[in-house]
């Protein structure tokens, strides 16, 4: 008589207490014990809390707040490696991605505190990185938030971490996720992921990140006026457009997340053909709830036998 393996699995979710939003994980094994599962997890999320302490713009005398007040710095690591991303989506996003604007964000009101610093207008090209010797140089009042990469690129690196022994698994911070294998606990072949405020359609994936960003979430009034935490780069205030949120299937969930907020950015005309142009494989609402799936985006979209 065959013998019947006994899967295993935990899962932990964590709200509103790391990087002010929810976390949820999720691992499946043969292998190893519930026990062992739920230890890797709890390891998954000690990370997301070391990277938020660590490159949080609302914590002072970290790795950020050093970052931003120097002009010159020797520095390796997650810190250098995210800085040579920014300067990287950058240039692929033709200045949409550009997180010297920290400044803009938070005389609009994305701030714990309320102070009006300078609107300066800086570039990623004025950091200059040498991939060799770790050395950092910038002016020394140009300053960044990693908030536009911070919460993707730590999914990313736990789900490295998580890859390492499993899988099936799921990492995901407030809608940038990153999905492995199969979803064993409703016993699916994939990942079936519902959009959210969308009844259609559903995205199904297999080792795939899937990032939503829009302005129905972090929003608020200054002086009367709409804001929100997505800045134009170019207008230089919250943008305005009829996005109401875009999202982004990809191996890589650094850049689904990157690129999910510059289609925001874009406007609908621009976003459709950024899509085109670079092969994004992209869902995009409206405000008036239409819905526009791009070529690539299509192969996930779930359909009814």
């Amino acid at each position: 008589m065959a013998l019947t393996t006994r899967l295993n699995y935990s899962e932990i979710e964590i709200h509103n207490e790391i990087m002010s939003t929810d976390v949820y994980l999720f691992a499946s094994s043969e292998k190893f014990s519930k026990k062992e599962i739920k230890k890797d997890l709890e390891q998954g999320i000690e990370m997301f809390r070391s990277f938020e302490k660590r490159f949080s713009r609302f914590i002072e005398n970290n790795e950020l707040f050093v970052f931003n007040n120097s002009a010159n710095l020797t520095t390796s690591g997650d810190l250098f490696e995210m800085l040579v991303l920014c300067k990287k989506f950058y240039k692929k996003t033709n200045g949409f991605f550009n997180p010297t604007i920290i400044n803009t964000l938070i005389n609009s009101g994305y701030s714990k505190n309320v102070q009006m610093l300078n609107d300066k207008i800086f570039s990623m090209d004025e950091i200059l990185v040498d991939e060799k010797s770790k050395q950092i140089s910038k002016p020394i009042d140009l300053n960044i938030d990693l908030g536009g990469i911070g919460k993707s690129f730590i999914v990313k690196r736990v789900s490295e971490f998580l890859s390492i022994k499993y899988d099936n698994y799921c990492v995901n911070a407030g809608g940038d996720m990153y999905l492995s294998g199969k979803d064993t606990l409703n016993n699916y072949p994939y990942w079936a992921i519902r959009i959210e405020d969308l009844e259609t359609p559903t995205l199904i994936v297999r080792n795939k990140g899937i990032c939503t960003s829009g302005i129905n979430r972090r929003k608020w009034v200054l002086n009367g006026q709409a804001k929100n935490h997505l800045i134009d780069p170019f207008k230089m205030d919250s943008v305005q457009n009829e996005i109401v949120t875009a999202t982004v299937v990809s191996s890589d969930v650094v850049e689904a997340d990157v690129y999910a907020k510059c289609l925001v950015l874009m406007g609908l005309k621009n976003a459709q053909d950024f899509s085109k142009d670079k092969n994004i494989a992209s869902v995009i609402m409206t405000k008036g709830e239409e819905v526009f799936i791009s070529s690539k985006a299509k192969k996930y979209v779930w359909k009814e036998n």
